[in-house]
């Protein structure tokens, strides 16, 4: 247990979002990588080393006293040059998510319960990513489609195209709820014994996802034609 005191303004969340940016380079509080450098520089410099105990307890039934140090380095410079290290290779960001999972919790995080739904998947988004690579290729794969079929939706000589983007984005819309529904199933089985350790055990609690009923017959083929249905008024608002 590590705890961390100081005076306001002197660092503290800057130290955890140093941390929170080492497990997913993505800013927790600001819109960007700009936002998080120091004022009047240029560029931001975030590096940590820690030791992997999963793998270290393998290693030691088979290397008595082996120690495998971990060393990932985060890199920004403006306007745009971005470069992320493991071990001191140059990875991708694929590469550089998972070796420091985090779970982070702000008093923020209250907003999750009565703010926008997009917070609730960034948090779920947030978990995923650190956990199962195959979700960080879909998410960034649904991200680029979805970013290239609206420029498609502005160009009106390339409206015959669309279907194909169409074909993309349900694939991999389907491939990102899938992952975030087992989350859903998780945490309804673990809910009710977490509330009962801090409330009263007769009162019972579950997680219910909005129109789940149709999200139980959601499919690729049913994506589909449901964009293929509202390409009509997709065109119209571009």
């Amino acid at each position: 247990l590590t705890i961390v005191q100081g005076n306001n303004a002197q660092g503290k969340t800057n130290l955890l979002e140093a941390v929170s940016l080492l497990s997913i380079p993505s800013p927790l509080r600001s819109r960007s990588l700009p936002d998080c450098i120091q004022f009047e520089k240029d560029y931001l410099d975030i590096q940590a080393q820690f030791t992997n105990h999963a793998l270290l307890e393998d290693l030691e039934s088979v290397f008595e006293n082996y120690s495998v140090p971990k060393h990932l380095r985060l890199f920004y410079q403006r306007p745009a040059k971005k470069a992320m290290f493991h071990n001191e290779v140059e990875v991708k960001s694929k590469d550089f998510v998972g070796h420091l999972k985090a779970v982070i919790f702000t008093p923020e995080d209250i907003e999750l319960l009565s703010h926008s739904p997009s917070l609730r998947r960034r948090y779920i988004d947030r978990l995923l990513v650190q956990t199962d690579p195959e979700y960080f290729y879909n998410l960034a794969q649904y991200g680029k489609v979805l970013k290239s079929r609206n420029l498609v939706l502005k160009d009106e000589s390339n409206h015959a195209t669309i279907g194909s983007y169409d074909l993309l984005l349900s694939k991999y819309a389907f491939k990102v709820w899938t992952a975030r529904s087992k989350v859903y199933q998780f945490l309804n089985q673990h809910l009710q014994d977490f509330y009962t350790q801090i409330a009263d055990e007769e009162v019972q609690i579950n997680l219910e996802v909005k129109d789940s009923k149709l999200a139980d017959q959601l499919s690729e083929k049913a994506i589909y034609e449901k964009l293929q249905s509202n390409l009509k008024r997709d065109q119209i608002t571009k």
